[in-house]
């Protein structure tokens, strides 16, 4: 019994490393999506350029606040087949990535 725990010792400790990095990184966005930057209920305005992908508007979103990870929001856009249109957008930065990606994939510009 000694020499099957050690013949499989490092197996069983890669797949634990393994296992705990997958539980963080789920645990890491979910929490990205799920929390604001902050309580700051002021509107700021985004510019949604016509031909902008996702990164580059995720770029903006964490350039002016809106957002803690452009990762996450990309993902987010990309696993929930939203569309980002073109247009003016008055959002704040206590608003969760959902809530800024609904505004923009209906195109509610104000």
């Amino acid at each position: 019994m000694k020499n099957f725990f050690f013949k499989f010792k490092y197996p069983f400790i890669i797949l634990a490393v393994l296992i705990i990095a997958v539980i963080s990184v789920i645990y890491f966005y979910r929490y990205q999506i799920s929390h604001s930057v902050n309580n700051n209920t002021e509107d700021k305005m985004l510019e949604i350029l016509s031909g902008e992908g996702v990164m580059e508007i995720a770029n903006k979103l964490q350039e002016n606040g809106f957002i803690k990870s452009k990762y996450s929001f990309a993902y987010y856009v990309l696993t929930n087949n939203i569309s980002l249109k073109p247009g003016i957008y008055y959002l704040k930065t206590s608003m969760t990535i959902p809530e800024i990606a609904e505004p923009i994939n209906r195109g509610e510009v104000k």
